[in-house]
């Protein structure tokens, strides 16, 4: 992949926040359970959350 671990480790956090943000304010308990990231054509990899 073209992007540094800690270009990948940013982006992860800036689309959790954004979630985080756009969670509706009525939602209870854990808004995202499971998240797998995964490049073009590749295998996804399963990202502790």
């Amino acid at each position: 992949m073209s992007f540094s671990d800690d270009q990948l480790l940013d982006n992860l956090k800036h689309f959790h926040d954004t979630l985080e943000k756009v969670r509706p304010s009525a939602t209870k308990g854990a808004y995202l359970k499971k998240l797998v990231v995964s490049g073009t054509m590749t295998p996804g990899v399963h990202v502790a959350v």
